[in-house]
């Protein structure tokens, strides 16, 4: 299966939204209108990865008072 490649908008805000729906449904390659914005959709990716259960979250704390 091919992977599929993304072209993100040049808003972060909409480029990390629409990173995190895509990375929901499966791999995918992102292209961002703004190289400055590809630490912060990393970490969205990221973030979208461990939550969906393909990877350990980065920080695991268990919420106890």
């Amino acid at each position: 299966m091919a992977t599929e490649i993304i072209e993100l908008p040049a808003d972060l805000d909409e480029a990390i939204a629409v990173a995190a729906v895509v990375t929901w449904r499966g791999p995918a390659e992102f292209r961002p209108a703004d190289p400055a914005h590809a630490e912060a959709i990393a970490q969205a990716v990221a973030m979208t990865e461990a939550i969906a259960g393909r990877r350990p979250p980065a920080l695991a704390r268990r919420g106890l008072a």
